[in-house]
């Protein structure tokens, strides 16, 4: 597995990719090491070669959804029907929402690296982009370089560009897949709404003056916290009312070593000895919006 991260992560190679990266000039932002005991290991052979490429987002919540991936283009490497060597899977754990194709550690790979012959598989079409515009484009540029391209959820068959039909088909697929992925975003605007609406639990982080508990189904909620409530009147009458400054408030809250909503502390010195005030700025703004709302904390 060629397992690349958004940049903060370490790029595990395989063996085989050694001399792949020493034939092909890999960017030198990519760096190489052993991979683990347990990783896949395919013996290179002549050109063509088959790559497999996984993308699982930042917010992936299916567990393992990476192995899945892996497994399910092996089995398909593994027909024979395919021309050439299948020599491993590139994955890349980021979000095709904020990064291109060509703009992943993995993806960029690809596209500096294929060539006439070789062959791509991946699970589905919205791996290569977010968009229409993104996937039709992708795989267009990557067909024009010679590449075929295998789609396992649409049969796993190669989509050719070069005819009409060719062309009609990747805009079919690609509009399908864009519309599972509106749907997905649709269903999960609508439970975060709903879970607002109700004081459940919508995401990781608590919100101010909250504190997380159980309802009587024993439902995760957050209600409110009256020590945290205090604690940000206590800041926005200091900040608002006494016009105390923003570096007092944080020494005051430090010295006293309260914590925030999730724990954590409200502030820092940073790396020029000065106290952060980035998380009270926007809790006094926050009180301060309420209050003007006519809403209680």
């Amino acid at each position: 597995m060629f397992a690349c991260t958004n940049g903060k992560g370490l790029n595990v190679l395989p063996a085989n990719w050694t001399r792949l990266l020493a034939r092909s000039g890999l960017p030198s932002d990519v760096p190489s090491a052993e991979p683990p005991a347990d990783g896949p290991r395919h013996e290179i052979g002549p050109r063509p070669y088959i790559y497999g490429y996984v993308r699982v987002s930042d917010f992936e919540r299916q567990p393992n959804s990476d192995k899945v991936q892996q497994e399910q283009i092996d089995k398909r490497a593994a027909h024979g029907d395919i021309p050439g060597t299948y020599v491993g899977c590139l994955v890349d754990h980021i979000s095709s929402k904020r990064v291109n194709f060509a703009d992943r550690t993995g993806g960029r790979w690809l596209w500096h690296n294929v060539r006439p012959g070789d062959s791509i598989i991946v699970t589905k079409m919205d791996r290569f982009g977010r968009t229409l515009v993104d996937m039709c484009r992708t795989i267009t540029e990557l067909n024009d370089r010679g590449a075929a391209i295998y789609i396992l959820n649409h049969g796993g068959a190669p989509l050719a560009v070069d005819s009409t039909v060719g062309r009609a088909m990747i805009g079919f697929l690609a509009t399908s897949a864009q519309f599972e992925n509106d749907l997905r975003a649709d269903r999960v605007r609508e439970t975060i709404a709903y879970r607002k609406a109700n004081g459940l639990v919508y995401c990781a982080q608590v919100p101010l003056g909250k504190r997380l508990a159980r309802d009587e189904h024993g439902k995760k909620v957050w209600v409110r916290d009256d020590g945290q409530c205090a604690i940000l009147m206590e800041m926005y009458r200091m900040h608002e009312i006494e016009g105390v400054p923003m570096n007092r408030i944080a020494q005051m809250l430090h010295q006293r070593e309260v914590r925030d909503q999730n724990g954590n502390p409200w502030t820092w010195r940073n790396c020029n000895r000065r106290w952060s005030t980035k998380k009270i700025r926007k809790a006094i703004q926050f009180v301060a919006e309420t209050l003007a709302a006519g809403r209680q904390l």
